[in-house]
């Protein structure tokens, strides 16, 4: 017995599906001077893979292993590293120009933040403080977000990056002159 879907119920199949809590942790050495970037990485992957899920045809799946272990190497040479805005982008390309099959990567990047540990300044005979050559402390709960989305759908030499970025489990307080005024007061305002 087999059943045909009718045409006016067949939609088109998007697929997604990929790698999450991908964790890195990068220390870029220039001499003495040291940077750290940590990153929790996402990546998901879209293409002409609908096979995988309608056929059990995995001969077009891109195991979230290799997903995975290629965030790891272009995250020890690419020059963008620290800038996950670039690094995202550059994870992106390299997924849509690497199989030929996939159309979008989607990447998303969550950056843990680390600052220098402040030092007083041994050079120096005014005391002035300075952040260390190469040590760090976790400052702050808050986190930059970036999402990159690289859209080969139009071909493979006509690449499409859109990115976004923002902060999250930042805490702010504002301990004065936070009264909140100049607002448009109708018969739905409850405020005084």
């Amino acid at each position: 017995m087999s059943f045909e879907v009718p045409a006016h119920l067949q939609t088109d199949l998007h697929a997604q599906y990929g790698k999450d809590k991908i964790r890195v942790l990068r220390v870029v050495r220039e001499g003495d001077w040291h940077q750290v970037v940590e990153y929790n990485v996402t990546v998901l992957v879209e293409g002409d893979i609908d096979a995988s899920y309608t056929k059990a045809d995995n001969s077009v799946v891109v195991a979230t292993d290799s997903m995975k272990n290629i965030t790891y190497y272009l995250a020890k040479v690419s020059p963008h590293v620290l800038v996950p805005e670039y690094f995202a982008l550059h994870l992106g390309t390299h997924l849509v120009s690497r199989y030929l099959h996939i159309h979008k990567a989607f990447v998303t990047i969550e950056q843990l933040r680390w600052s220098r540990i402040p030092v007083v300044n041994a050079q120096g005979l005014d005391g002035a403080v300075e952040g260390h050559k190469h040590s760090f402390l976790r400052d702050g709960d808050d986190k930059r977000v970036i999402k990159a989305e690289v859209d080969a759908s139009a071909g493979k030499d006509k690449l499409v990056g859109r990115v976004s970025a923002g902060i999250t489990d930042l805490l702010v307080l504002k301990s004065t002159g936070s009264s909140f005024t100049s607002f448009i007061r109708d018969e739905y305002t409850t405020l005084a």
